[in-house]
This record gives structure tokens, sequence and C-alpha cells, in this order.
């Protein structure tokens, strides 16, 4: 009776025990094995919100940057006074200015301002006048540059010099803002 008691109880605890790991495989498979996908879920979306977070940062940056280059921008008001710079700059630095056109055209929320010039003027004072250009505020570029002596013998006689004059045509170029749109409330 002895050995069937022990059988009995050797039994009752091979069930206690099976049921055991069964109640265990169970839970891990229902209640802990899901929490592994979540959790390389949670990675992943961690890591895009990481790099959301850095792409978000440098937008802010960069607007912080076009910002302060746009600080340095004319408004499309202020194009008479870019013409009275360059005029002055022509002035200061010995060239005869015989022609200044603006054109405008808008390039997004920018008007880009090209001015077709022709002036007289020797080569250096030609120089003087490209560097002084170069450091207006706005920034001021010069495009399509020709130069043509103007070689004359009248020229020479009336002077009694004998530098050359040069024909100079080019395109100085900037943008200007926009003024901002008035919004109706």
């Amino acid at each position: 009776m002895l050995s069937l008691k022990l059988k009995e109880r050797q039994k009752e605890w091979l069930i206690k025990g099976a049921f055991g790991a069964g109640v265990f495989a169970g839970c891990f498979w229902f209640m802990i094995f899901p929490l592994f996908g979540d959790i390389a879920l949670f990675k992943q979306k961690l890591a895009d919100d990481q790099e959301r977070l850095g792409l978000f940062q440098d937008i802010r940056a960069l607007n912080e940057k076009v910002s302060s280059l746009e600080a340095s921008l004319a408004t499309s008001t202020d194009r008479s006074l870019m013409l009275g710079k360059i005029s002055d700059v022509a002035t200061k630095t010995h060239i005869d200015m015989q022609s200044l056109t603006p054109k405008t055209s808008k390039e997004g929320v920018y008007i880009n301002l090209k001015i077709d010039m022709k002036a007289t003027g020797n080569f250096l004072a030609l120089l003087d006048f490209l560097r002084a250009v170069e450091v207006l505020r706005p920034p001021v570029m010069a495009r399509d540059l020709t130069l043509a002596s103007n070689r004359s013998e009248d020229h020479f006689a009336k002077t009694g010099k004998g530098d050359e004059t040069l024909d100079i045509k080019f395109v100085l170029e900037t943008y200007l803002k926009q003024p901002r749109e008035k919004k109706n409330l």
C-alpha cells in the first residue's frame, strides 16, 4: 500500500508540476511574449522620434539662418534707395553712368532686382566701383560684364591724356523682400 500511496503522491506532484508548467507557459505565451514585440516596436518608435526631433531642430536652425540672412535684404519699397546707393558709389569711384535701368521679377517670396547699367570710365575706376558694390547691403552681384575700348583721337585731343576710357555694360543683381500682405480679420 505504501508503494501505491507513493505512486499516487508522485502522480499528484506530476499533475501539479505539469499544471504549473502549463500555467507558466500560458502566462509566458499570452502575457510576456507579446511584450517583446511591443518593446521592439517601442524601440523603433523611439528611434523614429529621435530622428524626427533631430530633423525638427535642423529645420528650426535653418529657419533662424534664413531669418538672419533675410535681415540684410531690403524691402521692395527700398528699390529707389538701392539705385541711389549705386549712383553714389559710381560718382565716388569716378564712373560716368549713362543709364541705370531697373527690372524686377518675382521669385517666390522675393523680388529679383536686375539693374542694367551703361557707363564709361577707366579700368581701375571700374575695379574700385565693383569692390564698393560688393560691400553694399543688401548684397549686390555684378553679372554679364562687357568692356569695350573707347579710343578716339578727339578724347586725346580734348584731355591731352593717354588714359583709355572704356564703355562698360553690366547687370547688377540683388534680391528684395516683398512687403507683407495685410490680412483682413
